[in-house]
């Protein structure tokens, strides 16, 4: 299953704009967006709504099945 991180960096790649422009369209700090593709460091839910938003993606919430407790 892809992540969120794998779409992301899917997107960004697939663009082929420097993670500079990136960042300064996204709103999204360029070192940040350099180390998050480098696999250094996670990025924020702030961070992931910019870019996903940028790049016309939606974060969703994974719909969940409520669980009953026998008892």
């Amino acid at each position: 299953m892809r992540t969120i991180s794998d779409i992301l960096k899917e997107a960004i790649v697939d663009s082929g704009l420097p993670h500079r422009q990136i960042g300064l369209r996204a709103g999204v700090n360029r070192i940040s967006v350099m180390r998050f593709m480098r696999g250094d460091t996670s990025i924020t839910l702030e961070q992931a709504e910019r870019l996903a938003e940028f790049f016309g993606l939606s974060l969703m919430p994974k719909e969940t099945t409520k669980r009953t407790r026998k008892g």
